[in-house]
């Protein structure tokens, strides 16, 4: 076991928060729940990342992806992969 083991109201907290936003639901079974994952990790990477762009970039991928050009944290090669992508996916 992971030592320093956090406090039961620490998890029961926590498990009840992420109960509240909807990414665990619980099924009773006798006198405990069983606690299952209610969102797929790439549901939740697509929600956090339209969350960003919409209160940091006007709800614009356009300037999210200028931003990273102009950062040079993304090359011409980059946005040719990018580019060819979105034509892929719109055929």
């Amino acid at each position: 076991m992971l030592e320093p083991r956090p406090h039961y109201n620490t998890v029961a907290t926590l498990v009840k928060f992420l109960e509240e936003k909807g990414f665990l639901v619980r099924t009773p079974v006798a006198n405990t729940f069983i606690y299952h994952v209610s969102i797929t990790e790439r549901e939740y990477r697509s929600s956090t990342v339209g969350e960003v762009v919409e209160q940091y970039y006007g709800n614009s991928y356009v300037s999210l992806v200028s931003q990273f050009v102009e950062e040079d944290k993304m090359d011409l090669e980059d946005l040719k992969k990018l580019i060819k992508k979105i034509e892929t996916n719109k055929k």
